[in-house]
């Protein structure tokens, strides 16, 4: 999760390089390291607790990615993560897969619609929606207090 992260960071800092937008090499160099340092904290972050969406996607709008892109991309490196997991958890045997054929149906599903919806709706409302949707987001977070300490 740690290595995808950085790579996804470190790659999308430099989309204004790939459309001509930054010719200073210091500027990409900064940008470089910029995307690499928040890609490895949104994958520890990933790999921790999950919700490393919460700095990826700031990051790659800032980086003058679309919302439909930047939402994508972020998919993209979350589900990695989610499909090694699963696949440690199933090699181990601790997965009761016909318990989870609901859930997965229904997340298939969920996911699609919010595809649909996220390509159908207008980039500058994206735009203006995401950080707040991220902001209430991050905020539905208990504190670490919050969870049970194991004994």
């Amino acid at each position: 999760c740690l290595a995808a992260g950085m790579a996804n960071g470190a790659f999308w800092s430099l989309a204004p390089v790939f459309t001509g937008g930054v010719s200073d090499k210091v500027s990409v160099a900064a940008g470089f390291m910029t995307g690499a340092v928040i890609g490895g904290a949104a994958g520890f972050v990933d790999a921790i607790a999950g919700g490393g969406g919460l700095l990826t996607v700031p990051a790659l709008l800032a980086a003058g990615l679309p919302p439909q892109l930047a939402l994508g991309t972020n998919k993209l490196q979350s589900s990695c993560g989610t499909a090694l997991a699963t696949f440690n958890y199933a090699r181990a045997g601790l997965i009761a897969w016909r318990n989870w054929i609901p859930g997965i149906a229904m997340t298939a599903a969920a996911s699609i619609a919010g595809a649909l919806t996220a390509t159908a709706a207008d980039p500058s409302h994206l735009r203006k929606l995401i950080p707040v949707a991220l902001v209430l987001l991050a905020r539905s977070i208990p504190p670490p207090a919050v969870f049970p300490r194991p004994q």
